[in-house]
This record gives C-alpha cells, structure tokens and sequence, in this order.
C-alpha cells in the first residue's frame, strides 16, 4: 500500500491529543499493560491473519486501535516518536491512513536507535509464542502490513520480507527516492479493522473474528456486474462492497473445483459422487448437510442450475440465485468444505441486476479425453489359428502372442472383474459403485458425464458384445473382425488408471466357418 509525505508535526500532535483525551476519559489508562508498554497477558488461543481490507472510505479521526498501539510503542520503545495516523482524503492515493488505521511510526532505520528499536518490534511482532502460534504480536494487534526500510511485511504473505518500492519514486535506482517514501526514515503499520476497532486480544483479551469497516453499498448503476473469485482454498472471501437490505439481487455462479483426489469435483450448486449412481448431485455424499461443498452466502446456498432440466447444470456448471441480503452488509462468501488443504481451483460469482439475463456466463471445461487409441501391431510369430488366452492388465493392458488375420472373425470370451479405483468394481461392460447397482454406461470424467468409460478396446476400437447388457457372470462374448494383419492389443478405458488394479482374461479364438 502506498504513503505518501508525512504530515506536519504540530497536525500529528494535535490529532494524537485529541484522541488519547477520549480515551482517558473513558478508560484507566494507568492500570493497562499497554499504557506502560508491556505485553498483556495471552493465552493459548489466538487470531488468524489480517485479511488485506483497503482503505475505501475517509474518517475523520484515528481508530481508537491505531491509537493505542501507537502509545504502546511510544512507551515501549523510548525517544522513538510519531509521525501521525490521519491524512486528508484528498492527500495521495489509497491509503489507510484516510481511514485512521495506519500508524507512521518514527524509527529511522539510519540511525543506530532507530534501527535497534524497529528491529526490536519486527523481532517481536513476528516471534512465536509459547504456545507455537507464529507472528503471535503481529497476529494480536491485527496487523495488516508493515512497510520499513525498503520492505513489506504482509499477513498475507505469512509476515516474510519483500521488497517494495513506493509508485511516486522516480525511475531508476532506490537510492533517487526520498526517505520517506521509501520508509527508510519511519514504520508504516496498517491495522484490519479487527485491530483498528480495538477488538483483538491484544487490547481486549478476546480473540476476535474479522471485523469490517466502512464498504461502500454497490452502484449498480455504474456497475451493473462485479465480479468476485473464490478460491477453494479460502476459508473466507468478503466483498470489498456491501449489498443494500431489501434490494434483490441476481447472483450467477460458474466454474468447477476440485474437493479431493480422483474425481471429487465440485461446482457452485454440486458435486460429484463416486459412491452410488447419482452422478452429479446437489446432495454431496456422505453427509446430511445440504450446503455441503456448495458455495455459500453466509450460511446459505440458494443456487438452481441456469440450464438443463434437472438440478444440477451438468455441461456449463452455471447456477443461479435470486437473492435478497437481509441486512445491508459486505457478502461473506465460502465454499462449504472443512477440509480445505487437498482443494484446488475455484469458483467465480457476478453480482447483476435483478432480472438481469444470465446467457453469456458458462464455465470453460476441457475437452473429452479420447478413448485408447493403441495402434494396430505389425505381425510377428506365429498367427494365432488355436485359442489363446490374453492377461488384460488394467493399468497396461495386454497382447496376443500370435497375430489375426486381416477379415478373419475370431470369438473373444471374456471374464473376471477389475477394480477402478474409489471403491468402483468393474468388468469389461459394466461398472458398481461401492452403493450403487451394475450399470452398463459410467463416466470417469464428471466435466463429461455422458462418458461410457471402463469398456473393453481392441487395437483402440471399442468392442460391442454379442449379448447387450451386464452379465452377472461377468463374462461376455465379443465378434472382432481386424481390418489388417495385426497382434491384437486389449485394453480397459479409465481416462485416470493410476489406481486401477486387476485384470481380465481374455480368451482369442478363430471362428470356425
């Protein structure tokens, strides 16, 4: 985040004295930990990260957080000083200084003092505690970033070092740019509004959860459609605007994720289910719970699909909500997963108009994956003129010892099952999930449902049995005719067999005419 120029000492003294005489008037300055610059007192359970929250509207003075950490390290760290919290609207870019929750800390990195005394408070923010809790301070102040010395110290970025350059400093080397922007001489602090609102451990010995501050009610006027991504990693993503109570809203949701390994994919109003036949469903397997996995609006998820009959939008994975906030307030969106570390992707939400027609929004999906192509094997050895029987490995398939002739129909017999991996059993037609029933057409692909995978191909040709339908014998008699003289290649479709296992025997023989 950009500062700009510091502001005159006597406005700094002014605004400070201001706002501690509040305080005083309201608190026992003299018995707090904070007026005499210790630490309080923590126990083991603490704050996550400050989320990054610009600033977006101006105050007219300091947040009563900013104020006191600004006296806490006045104290704490003696003869460092000031250098103010407000700046004018109008002064500069965005800047939470506009809003009162960044404190210009005055440690000048050039001088021996100034260097130990900013290099003291980074060591402590940013120390583990006793309890193993990492950048415990910065944490319990609710700290956004610091800027010091050419550096940035983001919540976001786990409080690491990275360079920074301040966007009003000439081109060329660093060393043509003032001090001051380069915050050589003073620490630039920025508080959430956790922080800047006083309410985190640190001021008030309760952990807080976010606090928002001012956001502005959306235009949609000027901004008939705004468009939020979220990642399916993220606990938590909040607007940077806030939705009017009342005002009904339309609210399209696309893309995909991915929820776990295999084939555990999930869209904004289903998910797919390897445990019994439903495919893709608005109720997530194993589980009750009717936003599981789904994307939420606070704890709700009112999606319908934007197209297709049924409930879920199985081919552009668009889904609607007509959606009326009972307060007005920034959306707190989430995807509802508790296990978020093995997700991957995300999903897009636009906020339009009511009414607001929905036809250009789809989700790209990649192409479906072509069935095994095995080329045809030139002879060698003998032709195969008695029955052979072929091992089918299901991750690499087999081959023929001996080699058919070109238009010669030979009978192929097989039996025995393999297993597909996520608990599916199948045989060379049919397939069962772990609750489901045999079925003769399954995907192994949910972004192409209509897939019929798990089939037997000869020599990259799917093979049509004699006798439609699943065998509860688990055998099936194939005609195959080759176009050429050929070894015959044999292999199952599992368009992911990484953890496929078993195979099929394969039983080649002439027909006899």
């Amino acid at each position: 985040m950009r500062t700009f120029a510091r502001r005159p000492v006597h406005a700094v003294v002014v605004v400070l004295a201001v706002c501690a005489s509040v305080l005083l008037a309201t608190t026992n300055a003299s018995a707090s930990p904070l007026s005499e610059g210790r630490l309080p007192t923590f126990g083991k359970a603490i704050e996550g990260y400050a989320p990054y929250q610009p600033q977006l509207t101006c105050s007219a003075g300091a947040q009563k957080g900013a104020v006191l950490m600004s006296r806490w390290l006045l104290k704490r760290y003696p003869g460092s000083s000031s250098s103010g919290i407000m700046r004018g609207c109008t002064v500069g870019s965005r800047s939470e200084h506009k809003d009162g929750r960044a404190f210009d800390w005055h440690v000048d990195f050039r001088t021996k003092k100034g260097k130990a005394q900013g290099l003291a408070f980074l060591n402590l923010a940013r120390a583990t505690d006793r309890y193993g809790n990492q950048h415990a301070i910065a944490r319990r102040l609710g700290i956004m970033y610091i800027i010091w010395n050419d550096r940035i110290y983001s919540a976001s970025n786990g409080f690491h070092a990275r360079p920074y350059r301040n966007g009003a400093c000439p081109p060329g080397p660093l060393s043509k740019c003032s001090s001051t922007l380069r915050h050589r001489d003073h620490m630039h602090i920025s508080l959430g509004w956790s922080g800047a609102k006083a309410v985190t451990s640190f001021f008030d010995g309760t952990v807080a959860g976010v606090t928002f501050g001012p956001r502005p009610v959306l235009n949609q006027v000027k901004h008939p459609v705004v468009t939020v991504r979220v990642p399916a990693t993220e606990k938590l993503v909040h607007t940077e605007f806030a939705l009017r109570k009342g005002t009904k809203y339309r609210l399209v949701a696309t893309g995909y994720y991915r929820a776990a390994a295999g084939t555990r994919l999930a869209d904004a109003g289903c998910s797919w289910r390897n445990d019994n036949d439903l495919g893709w469903s608005p109720q997530a397997q194993q589980t009750t719970s009717t936003t599981k996995l789904k994307l939420r609006v606070g704890t709700s998820a009112g999606w319908a699909p934007a197209r297709g009959l049924g409930r879920c939008d199985t081919t552009s994975h668009t889904y609607v909500w007509d959606y009326t906030p009972s307060v007005t307030a920034p959306m707190t969106l989430s995807i509802d997963d508790g296990l978020l570390t093995n997700n991957s992707g995300g999903l897009t939400l636009r906020v339009l108009r009511a009414g607001a027609s929905t036809a250009a929004y789809t989700t790209t999906v990649p192409a479906a994956p072509k069935a095994p192509t095995t080329a045809y094997s030139a002879p060698s050895g003998p032709e195969l003129t008695a029955p052979e029987t072929v091992p089918v490995d299901a991750v690499h398939g087999g081959r023929s010892a001996g080699w058919l002739r070109a238009g010669q129909p030979y009978t192929l017999t097989v039996s025995g099952t393999w297993r597909a991996g996520e608990g599916l059993l199948a045989d060379a037609e049919c397939t069962k999930a772990p609750t489901g029933q045999w079925a003769l057409q399954r995907s192994s692909d949910p972004l192409h449902p209509a897939l019929d995978s798990y089939d037997l191909f000869a020599n990259g040709t799917a093979v049509v049995p004699d006798v439609a339908g699943c065998q509860s014998s688990h055998t099936y008699t194939y005609t195959y005719v080759p176009a050429q003289d050929t070894r015959l290649s044999l292999a199952v479709w599992d368009t992911a067999s990484s953890d496929d296992s078993g195979a099929l025997a394969v039983q080649v023989e002439p027909r006899v005419s």
